[in-house]
């Protein structure tokens, strides 16, 4: 598919005999599930992705439960274990504001207040305290910069750059 997909859960293992499957949500909103008609389900290989439509949903406890159409038995069901769950990225939900989603950050340019370049941002860590942006330096060194407001001063989706407040011992 030459759409943008945005994975949003990954499928765990069949649940029941019925063909339903158990999702790990990749989500920090897995209700949103439910206001879902169609999904992508992506190969690990890289392989062309799947349009699947959706029957049903539930939560069960930390995981959710689809049944898609067409897989009406647990063997049908097996042979999606593995497979990533897309949706376009046009079907994000819409965030309050100054908030973003992960992937938008993952590859942004991370400059010191000063307009030094720091690196760039590899991935997101969701830690207890606060949220931690992984950099990968400009020298290869990697620096963990808490996502507080107090150190990160901007986020510009469109200029793809986060400016950061130069504290002793960041760099």
């Amino acid at each position: 598919m030459a759409q943008d997909l945005i994975r949003i859960g990954v499928v765990l293992k069949p649940q029941g005999i019925r063909g339903e499957i158990k999702v790990r949500p990749l989500t920090d909103f897995p209700s949103r599930f439910q206001e879902l008609s169609r999904i992508f389900l992506i190969p690990a290989g890289g392989e062309e992705s799947i349009l699947a439509n959706m029957e049903g949903f539930r939560i069960q406890e930390k995981s959710i439960v689809l049944k898609l159409e067409d897989v009406d038995t647990r063997q049908k069901a097996e042979k999606l274990v593995g497979l990533e769950i897309a949706i376009p990225r046009e079907e994000c939900i819409a965030l309050p504001p100054d908030s973003y989603f992960v992937f938008d950050l993952i590859g942004m340019a991370v400059v010191l207040s000063t307009g030094q370049a720091l690196g760039v941002v590899e991935d997101v860590q969701s830690l207890p305290s606060q949220d931690m942006l992984v950099v990968r330096a400009n020298n290869g060194s990697e620096i963990l910069v808490p996502l507080v407001s107090e150190i990160v001063t901007d986020i510009s989706l469109e200029e793809r750059q986060i400016v950061v407040f130069n504290l002793p011992g960041l760099v």
